[in-house]
């Protein structure tokens, strides 16, 4: 913004308020942060790589809301007031720039010629600073902050107010769906590393997860990937107490005990359970769990395509509009008594 537009603090000034978030979202947030840590630390321990990816997810998220905590305040005193966004960077202005505003229930927006200062309309110490620029602005003006009409360019054509949070809904949603693809994808790449070993097993017996291989030694060795032509008896045949056999598999603890995930099993040149036959049952699990995010993109790409059909042009689609924009406070005022009636 041009100098002329906004003017910097004076660092020295004394700023007597803040609007800022409720300190009930740090608090959460911290308490969130160390949770899903020591989860995610546990999960990692026994195995479970995509939970605990899950796990870091969240803790991702809590860090951005953290963010948004400490950054994502406005100083203000009575010549001017001071703005940081999330990435800590901060803007002044004083009251004579603002040149409009728009309302809705969930957020206000001033507007400073170019730029604009978003805040939300739910919390008290913004909803008090808005009221308090409103009275320096009217001292100023000698009337209040003039109302503005989302352009009609915009996304919805200026029928709906909050253009660019549905922006961001409608760019945020796909991108965390798409991430936990991505991290399901990442997990099932990992999970097929595998380590050798040797043994002998004295025999075998069935447990719920799948196959026990009964050994001497502390470790647990099981068989969870089972395929339709896996051949369990003959594993239990060469499970002689003699024969000693060669195993591909992953190294896991679980509740305190030790386990190896036996995912192949050859004597000399014979493959008795091979690494693809178990890697087809796992990756089947992933591709069931990949579903998931892919059916959601499918859901929110028809909200979207909807909500923009409706948000263009609410007095053809009323009852599509009244549906996804439900409160009347996000339509304009032109279009309310169509989408709400009287």
């Amino acid at each position: 913004m041009k100098r002329t537009e906004s003017t910097r603090t004076n660092k020295t000034e004394h700023m007597n308020g803040t609007a800022k978030y409720p300190l009930s979202i740090c608090i959460v947030c911290c308490f969130s942060i160390a949770l899903f840590s020591l989860l995610a630390v546990l999960g990692f321990k026994q195995g479970e790589t995509l939970v605990s990816a899950g796990f870091c997810c969240m803790i991702l998220l809590d860090a951005v809301l953290l963010t948004v905590y400490y950054n994502c305040r406005i100083h203000y005193n009575d010549n001017t007031f001071e703005v940081g966004n999330f990435f800590g960077k901060k803007r002044s202005f004083r009251y004579s720039d603002i040149t409009g505003v728009r309302e809705s229930r969930s957020e206000i927006v001033l507007i400073l010629g170019n730029e604009k200062v978003e805040m939300p309309a739910v919390y008290s110490s913004f909803i008090v600073f808005y009221g308090f620029a409103q009275d320096k602005y009217r001292q100023i003006n000698g009337k209040d902050i003039p109302k503005i009409r989302p352009s009609e360019n915009d996304l919805f054509h200026g029928n709906i107010y909050n253009t660019e949070t549905y922006k961001a809904d409608f760019i945020i949603m796909p991108a965390v769906v798409v991430l936990l693809a991505a991290i399901t994808i990442i997990c099932m790449i990992d999970n097929d590393k595998n380590t050798s070993t040797e043994a002998v097993f004295f025999g075998c017996r069935q447990i719920n997860d799948g196959i026990e291989l009964v050994s001497d030694d502390e470790m647990h060795y099981i068989i969870t990937d089972i395929s339709e032509d896996t051949d369990i008896e003959k594993i239990g045949r060469i499970c002689d107490g003699i024969t000693k056999l060669k195993m591909l598999g992953r190294y896991f603890d679980k509740k305190g005990e030790k386990y190896f995930s036996v995912r192949a099993i050859t004597y000399g040149d014979e493959c008795i359970l091979s690494a693809e036959s178990t890697a087809k049952v796992r990756h089947r699990e992933y591709l069931c769990i990949l579903f998931i995010p892919a059916g959601m993109l499918v859901i929110n790409a028809i909200i979207t395509y909807l909500s923009i059909i409706a948000g263009r042009n609410p007095k053809k689609h009323p009852r599509l509009a009244k549906m996804l924009f439900s409160q009347e406070s996000f339509v304009h005022d032109d279009c309310k008594k169509a989408v709400f009636g009287e």
